[in-house]
């Protein structure tokens, strides 16, 4: 940031005074009554409204004016609370981080941008968190950032070369999030339709068909994980809409070998894939070594107990018994039904 943004940075904060931030979950001891609402609520001593409006104000009415507003509070600070949650915990990869860096910049950003008197501080974060954006595949955000960018430096500054530069991200990134946006819709469309007609339906194996051949043709264009996961995701319904399960296992793994090495591909992605891989493989009754590698992948990317982490236990759990592994199968569903 160059120092004169700087100072206009200290400047508004300086002049213009910041609201007091309430976090949450520092106090020992509650004493207010938001504090045993949030205490009791997180050691589960209340399991409803009813329960904590009759501790906190005696009175059995969970729609009580003042419990109300108590909280509607609770909840504001729980919102203030969350941009301060630590993400350089291992449970957070890469990308969540830096997505949780880029929205908070973006946010910082905007606000202001839109003040005369710090644009150069809303520019400098909207170019750090475009760099971001670009990186991680953030096409919505980077659409956002280059078409205030774009601009900037066409009527405030009016440089011509970052001008331009900027015009051809933005047209750039939109195409693309349009892209994105097409696959994305095609996607929920069709499983919504396909959700309710499960059996074999021609009608979905035409719609998808026609879905997943217009997707290919832009594919090399778009060339993002999220677009390659939905493109693949309507090749799959195709498939499994007339039980091709022998087609359906070539897209699994022809998605796979494009997604994997994608550093932008977020692990549900590569999760679902998997799972769809095991339930072609139990239905073509292919019993080899392949299934027991794919489930040690899909456990790279689930956390243990999770509902994803069910499934896969579910799908392995088939598998295993129509592969006659009968101790295997009983293994699984221990671990499971223990958790």
């Amino acid at each position: 940031m160059e120092f004169d943004a700087l100072k206009d940075l200290v400047q508004i904060i300086t002049r213009n005074k910041t609201k007091h931030i309430e976090l949450l979950g520092n106090s020992e001891k509650p004493s207010s009554l938001l504090d045993q609402l949030y205490d009791g609520i997180s050691k589960g001593a209340f399991k409803d409204d009813a329960q904590a409006v009759m501790h906190l104000y005696g009175v059995s009415n969970p729609k009580d004016a003042n419990y109300r507003k108590l909280k509607t509070r609770l909840i504001r600070q729980l919102v203030n609370t969350s941009f301060f949650i630590d993400t350089n915990q291992p449970l957070y990869t890469d990308r969540v981080r830096a997505a949780a860096s880029c929205y908070k910049d973006f946010a910082a950003a905007y606000l202001l941008w839109t003040r005369n008197d710090a644009k150069k501080v809303g520019i400098y974060l909207f170019e750090q968190c475009l760099e971001q954006a670009i990186k991680y595949e953030f096409v919505e955000l980077a659409a956002d950032v280059t078409r205030v960018l774009r601009m900037y430096y066409a009527r405030t500054v009016g440089d011509p070369v970052l001008r331009e530069q900027y015009t051809d991200l933005h047209r750039k990134y939109e195409e693309t999030r349009r892209s994105e946006m097409l696959a994305f819709d095609y996607h929920e469309t069709l499983v919504n339709y396909y959700l309710v007609k499960r059996s074999p339906n021609e009608e979905v194996h035409r719609i998808a068909t026609l879905y997943y051949e217009e997707l290919v043709l832009l594919a090399e264009k778009t060339d993002t994980s999220s677009f390659y996961y939905f493109t693949f995701q309507i090749g799959i319904i195709k498939c499994f809409s007339v039980n091709d399960c022998s087609e359906a296992l070539l897209i699994c793994n022809k998605a796979l070998d494009v997604l994997v090495p994608r550093k932008n591909t977020n692990r549900g992605a590569l999760f679902s894939v998997a799972v769809q891989k095991i339930l072609c493989l139990t239905q073509l009754r292919i019993f080899d070594e392949e299934c027991d590698k794919t489930v040690v992948f899909c456990l790279e990317n689930v956390a243990e107990g999770d509902y994803n982490w069910f499934k896969l236990m579910e799908a392995h759990f088939h598998y295993c018994l129509h592969a006659r592994r009968y101790t295997d199968a009983f293994s699984i569903y221990t671990r499971a039904v223990q958790h």
